[in-house]
Order: C-alpha cells, then sequence, then structure tokens
C-alpha cells in the first residue's frame, strides 16, 4: 500500500475510530433492550459478540460500498487495507477482558483477530449480494434477507441459533442506522482527504 498523506491517514484514523465506536454504541444499545427481547435473560456474552461483530462487518461492507462508489476499486482498496485490519483488532482487543490473560495468551488475541477477520470475509460475501439497503419505500426492508439490514437480522439470528424475530430485527435496523449514518461522515471525509491529495 502506498504511504498515506498526514492528512489522510488522520482522517483513515479517524474513520477506523468511528466505525468501532459506532459498532459498540449500537452493539450497546441492542443488549440493553436483550432482556426485553429475550424474556428476560441479560445478553450473554456469545450474544453481545455476535451482535457487536456482525455489526462492525455490516459498517465494514457499508464503507466499502461507499468508497466504491466514490471513486471505484482502487479508492476502495486503500481504504479496505487501511481500515479494515485496525478496525477488526481494535474491536477485538476492546472486547477481551486482559485482566485474566495468561503469560502467552498474546497467540489467543491474534487468532482470535484473524478469525474475526475470516468472519467479515464470509459475512463480505453475504452482503455483497445484497441490492437494496432496506429502507427503500414499499419494501419490508428489516424482513427482507435480500436487503442489507436484512442481511444484517439474518446473519445475527443465524449466528446466535434464534428463529427470525421482528423485534430484535427492528433494533438492529434502528442502530444499524443510526451507527451508519455516523459513519457515512467519517467515510466522506476520508474519501475527500484521499481524493484531495
Amino acid at each position: 500500500m502506498e504511504r498515506l498523506s498526514a492528512r489522510t491517514q488522520q482522517a483513515f484514523e479517524e474513520l477506523e475510530l468511528n466505525v468501532v465506536l459506532s459498532c459498540l454504541a449500537a452493539t450497546k444499545k441492542v443488549c440493553q433492550a436483550w432482556p426485553e427481547l429475550s424474556g428476560g435473560k441479560p445478553a450473554s456474552s456469545k450474544e453481545d459478540w455476535v451482535i457487536r461483530s456482525e455489526m462492525l462487518f455490516f459498517l465494514l461492507h457499508m464503507v466499502n460500498r461507499l468508497a466504491f462508489q466514490s471513486g471505484g476499486s482502487q479508492v476502495m482498496a486503500s481504504l479496505q487495507d487501511w481500515v479494515i485490519p485496525r478496525a477488526v483488532r481494535r474491536l477485538v482487543t476492546t472486547s477481551w477482558d486482559r485482566s485474566q490473560a495468561k503469560p502467552g495468551s498474546e497467540s489467543l488475541l491474534w487468532k482470535m483477530v484473524n478469525d474475526a477477520i475470516e468472519d467479515l470475509n464470509d459475512a463480505e460475501e453475504e452482503y455483497a449480494s445484497c441490492k437494496a439497503f432496506g429502507l427503500e419505500e414499499g419494501k419490508p426492508g428489516v424482513f427482507n434477507n435480500d436487503s442489507l439490514l436484512g442481511r444484517l437480522g439474518h446473519r445475527v439470528e443465524r449466528n446466535l441459533g434464534i428463529n427470525p424475530d421482528p423485534t430484535l430485527r427492528a433494533r438492529l435496523m434502528d442502530t444499524a442506522v443510526d451507527a451508519f449514518v455516523s459513519t457515512k461522515r467519517c467515510v466522506d471525509t476520508a474519501l475527500k482527504a484521499l481524493t484531495n491529495v
């Protein structure tokens, strides 16, 4: 990857941080509502991780789409190469309680990062097949697995082994849209910095 200007690197750093923070904020909202979604039980660490990682995968896919629409495959590749590995690593390290870590557990951390990147690649293939966002007028959106928001809900349900849940999907949609709006502003700034070097 070519060397980035200081301005572009700063914009990419802000984008990466925004993606992760938006993901964490969205996950927190869904997990806070989990007792009403699941019959009174708080979200388990597995449920939290599935929602957290899937929200990150969704947002990173949206970053890819916006970058491709703005500048084609070369611009998308520049953003992917810089933002994705850092965002995945930050999410994994933020999600991992190091206070209980044993000596030598850094290799476990790297395995978790690599596993998350593999999962991201699988998610990317699924999201790439979607033609609609899911908020288009007259379409079921979040309940249509062929839309991006519907696919997000479907992947969370599938990875948790639960039946389709309209309440969960509506909550995921609300938080995903909020996260996307925040992330889009940073993508626009990063793309402007990249293309105006």
